[in-house]
Order: C-alpha cells, then sequence, then structure tokens
C-alpha cells in the first residue's frame, strides 16, 4: 500500500468512527429529551416543546428502521460465512500429499 493510501485509510476510518459517535449520541440525547420532557405544561399551539418531540421521535423511528436493516445484514452475512466455512472444511480432505506421505516402489 501506498503512503497516501494509508492516510487516506486512516482518514476515512476516523471519519466513520466520529460519524458513528454522532449518530448514537443524536439517538441518545433525543431518547433523553423526550424523557426529561415528557410531562411538560403544553401551550396547546405552536409549542416549541412538542415539535422538538416530534423531531426527536423521528430520529428514534428512523434509527429503527436503520437498526433492522443493519441487523438483517449481520445475520445475513453471517449465514454466508457459515456456509462458506462448512463447504471450505468438507471440500478439503486430507491427501497423501497434504500429509507429505512419500510414496516408493
Amino acid at each position: 500500500m501506498e503512503k497516501g493510501q494509508k492516510k487516506t485509510s486512516k482518514l476515512l476510518r476516523l471519519a466513520s468512527v466520529l460519524l458513528g459517535l454522532l449518530i448514537a449520541c443524536s439517538v441518545l440525547f433525543s431518547g433523553l429529551f423526550l424523557y426529561a420532557e415528557m410531562d411538560h405544561d403544553c401551550e396547546e399551539e405552536h409549542c416549541p416543546i412538542c415539535e422538538i418531540m416530534a423531531q426527536c421521535e423521528n430520529v428514534l423511528s428512523g434509527m429503527k428502521e436503520v437498526c433492522c436493516h443493519a441487523g438483517m445484514a449481520v445475520i445475513g452475512l453471517s449465514v454466508f460465512y457459515a456456509i462458506l466455512t462448512f463447504s471450505m472444511w468438507v471440500q478439503v480432505r486430507p491427501t497423501p500429499v497434504s500429509r507429505k506421505i512419500q510414496l516408493n516402489n
């Protein structure tokens, strides 16, 4: 690997970690805000707290779909890996050559 590619790889890895942390914080703080403002005194129409609560609910419902799709992807990849490992285990059988046995007449 070239020096520039290693640097790019490290930057992408750092960016993905930071993005993951930001997403986790947004989900955490959305849930905390909903819990903290559950019993607020609502001003009925045009309540700013209710509008923020609706945005927090949208964040959490969107993350529910993302987590569902990510879970299905992990399950699918796990099944694929298990099938691939099993097929390699079945196909690779010891032979005299792989055991390094010398056949003499």
